[in-house]
């Protein structure tokens, strides 16, 4: 992890030597291309390239992609490990630079404009014998395009503050290696995990079957029978990535793509609805010339089946996707008696990867950024299933002028969507510290979460609440926006779910400001005990025990009583009410529901479950003592979604047997995975960065046993159980202090490695 000064204003203007280069294109095609020839005596110890762009580009290294850059948000870096694409000698380090990342859109500024504007900036390190070699975008890269110029323009110099802040803090995508583990690991979860962490990193993703096609087959090749020939492919999964196609043309012409990433392949059907509102807008066409063809898309894409159009004659031979997907190495792990936990294990595991690119992202085509309210889940489960630590470092580095990462735009403005995000955004940092112990972090960030927290105190009213107003786009009041996490327009009042996340934000920043010496901690406490007085007065229900909207408490909410439990405002007694009203009022066989009736505003209430709010309300019952009652709607909610055929779990789900939901890959989706880690092998840091951990493991199973990855190395579980005695043992890095919460009858051995 990099160490990074924010700049004050004084050195905001310091310039790096990382020009921003590129050309105006007023006509001809969009690409073009940057070239730079260097020289090393021996292969680097490391190589890395980090690079920005306006416009979409790929880097290569001696002919090899590295990775892209999407293009479509400012101040994303893509950080890339590039060792081994390096010679001793010469060596090309090469830019292709296109448009912005829709294609429908360059021809509109082109036409707008009069051209295109596109620009890259990189950095080539090199280190050797602890000595960093630096080779950076400047007028001297030769330039290579259709419309005659060689040489390109620098339009800018990256400033120190914005290396700082955006490019040191870009999270590594590295290159694979094997992985290894302590002996202490494999001696109490057994040869298994050894095999799990050392299998194969997957570089190409290759169809798994012909859904539809008029073209011949032979063998795996596919053969035109018409002028115009198609076929429609199925991967199996979702994966994401670069498409490479080999083909041989028997006249000049073209070929378009199609990529729908839903699981019902009728969705690529070219008269579908979806077709024209999704698939259509992230198509690509390329032209193919008269004999052998290759050709590898810059766009990143994402999709499970792949349509392929042919306007000639064509020999195809093969189709598949260079993957991007990071990172490669896998170290947490979870195997029980139950097979379909397993599979639910490695689904949520899955979600997770294929939206995971330089930062936390939503779905993998078509959001690209970076959703607080999302992230703090996707971040939990990063660190059971990978440990990872470096994507909830670079996400909330981004600052992007969108409410969405949790940043308002200024302290006053009201008329904001997603109102909870801010707050969402400091519990996601907290849970940051709490696993990893980061401290710079928080001294780091500080001032921003604290502007965030400043800015959700300004929303308070009288009474201690904040009072959600409608949101709207624009000041003619055309259509309103979503106000909070449930993408609900309309749920407006004083609601449990922005205040929740508001008490639990002023505790979390209460404690942030006693580790930097900050003295509004001690005003923060006592806003959340006025938070907490006013939030068990104003919105609890005694007709259906529960805390309801007051605007409209015609219906029980799950999101702020799930966030009551969760966040400690509903103790004693009254959640133990909270947990039987949800049960009463909103569990269905196949998960527990948004809202207790069925409201169309609200993705239609009882109609439709959450799976994030699901991960809250099965994680409040575990710590409220409700383990079994969590179990079990874990069971109905993932469960349902495997069987339903979900090979990557869905952004919402219907509550009932058959429908789909359709955005089937949503990251905050996988938290099965976490809960799974935490709350069935029973791993949680119980101070920050893992000093002492709590051994709370689930007692309803006889068997199971996993790995988790802590900042301070691998925890490894088993659990056996013998004449209805549970015998656990545990491999544990020293410095971890334990806190056992076992039965009485249960034993355990801890072995320190």
């Amino acid at each position: 992890m990099n160490n990074y000064v924010i700049k004050d204003s004084k050195e905001m203007h310091e310039l790096t030597k990382i020009g921003r280069i590129g050309i105006v294109k007023r006509e001809g095609n969009e690409w073009s291309t940057f070239v730079k020839k260097i020289n090393v005596d021996t292969v680097p110890d490391f190589a890395a390239v980090r690079f920005d762009s306006q416009g979409v580009c790929g880097v290569f290294v001696n002919g090899r992609h590295i990775e892209g850059n999407t293009g479509r948000y400012p101040n994303r870096i893509t950080y890339a490990e590039c060792t081994s694409a390096l010679v001793p000698g010469e060596n090309e380090i090469k830019i292709v630079l296109g448009g912005h990342y829709y294609q429908a859109t360059k021809d509109k500024i082109r036409e707008r404009a009069g051209a295109l504007f596109s620009c890259v900036a990189a950095q080539l390190l090199l280190e050797k014998d602890e000595k960093t070699t630096e080779y950076v975008t400047d007028e001297s890269w030769a330039c290579i395009s259709d419309d005659g110029q060689t040489t390109p323009t620098c339009y800018s110099e990256v400033t120190r503050a914005e290396y700082d802040r955006f490019w040191l803090s870009a999270a590594l995508v590295p290159e694979y290696r094997p992985i290894s583990c302590p002996k202490a690991i494999t001696e109490v979860v057994g040869a298994q995990y050894q095999t799990y962490i050392s299998d194969s990193k997957l570089d190409f993703a290759y169809p798994e079957k012909v859904v539809a096609t008029n073209m011949s087959p032979d063998g795996d090749t596919l053969i035109s029978k018409e002028d115009t020939s198609f076929v429609t492919y199925d991967f199996g999964r979702i994966y994401v990535g670069y498409v490479s196609i080999e083909c041989e043309a028997e006249q000049a012409g073209s070929v378009r793509l199609f990529f729908d990433y839903s699981e019902n392949v009728d969705d690529v059907d070219l008269k579908s609805d979806r077709f024209e509102r999704v698939v259509n807008r992230l198509s690509v066409q390329k032209t193919l010339k008269k004999g052998k063809n290759t050709i590898f898309l810059i766009r990143r894409r994402a999709g499970r089946f792949m349509k392929l159009i042919f306007d000639c004659k064509v020999k195809l031979t093969s189709v598949c996707f260079k993957l991007s997907m990071t990172p490669a190495k896998q170290h947490g792990w979870f195997h029980s008696e139950d097979e379909m936990l397993n599979e639910m294990w490695e689904v949520g595991k899955y979600t997770l990867h294929v939206n995971k690119h330089q930062e936390y992202e939503s779905c993998p085509r078509n959001e690209m950024k970076y959703f607080s309210g999302d992230g703090i889940i996707d971040a939990l489960i990063d660190y059971y299933a990978f440990g990872d630590p470096s994507l909830t470092y670079s996400s909330l580095s981004l600052t992007e002028p969108e409410v969405s990462g949790g940043l308002p735009p200024a302290k006053l403005a009201r008329n904001i969507a997603l109102t909870d995000y801010p707050a969402w955004r400091i519990i996601s940092a907290y849970n940051h510290y709490r696993y990893f112990g980061d401290n710079y972090f928080v001294e780091q960030y500080f001032d921003e979460l604290a502007a965030c927290m400043d800015w959700l105190t300004e929303r308070m009213n009288s009474a201690y609440m904040i009072y959600q107003y409608p949101v709207f786009y624009d000041p003619f009041f055309t259509a309103n926006d979503a106000v909070e996490f449930t993408c609900s327009y309309d749920r407006l009042g004083e609601k449990p779910l922005v205040n929740a996340v508001l008490y639990k934000s002023l505790l979390c920043m209460a404690e942030f400001a006693d580790l930097v010496g900050d003295q509004r901690g001690k005003e923060w406490r006592l806003l959340a005990e006025k938070v907490f007085e006013a939030f068990n007065e104003r919105l609890w229900d005694d007709s259906v025990n529960a805390y309801v909207d007051t605007y409209d408490r015609s219906y029980v909410p799950q999101d702020g009583n799930a966030l009551a439990l969760l966040f400690g405002l509903a103790k004693g007694e009254r959640a133990k009410l909270v947990m039987a009203s949800l049960r009463k009022h909103l569990w269905t066989p196949y998960g527990s529901a948004l809202l207790s009736q069925p409201i169309a505003h609200t993705r239609d209430g009882s109609k439709t479950l959450s799976p994030a709010m699901n991960m809250h309300e099965a994680e409040a019952r575990f710590l409220a003592g409700d383990a079994d009652g969590a179990m079990e709607l874990i069971k109905n909610c993932w469960g349902t979604m495997l069987k339903k055929g979900a090979k990557t779990f869905w952004e919402f789900a219907p509550t009932n047997a058959d429908e789909r939901w359709p955005i089937p890959a949503h990251a905050w989706s996988g938290g099965c995975t976490y809960l799974l880690s935490a709350y069935v092998l029973g791993i949680r840091p119980q101070k920050a960065g893992y000093e002492t951990a709590v051994f709370q493991p689930y007692t309803g199973m006889e068997s199971f046993k996993g790995v988790v990855p802590t900042c301070r190395g691998l925890i490894a579980v088993s659990c056996t159980t013998e004449n209805g005695k549970r015998e656990y043992t545990l491999a544990v890095p020293k410095g971890i202090e334990m806190d056992i919460q076992i039965q009485k009858e249960d034993t355990v051995t801890i072995r320190q490695y």
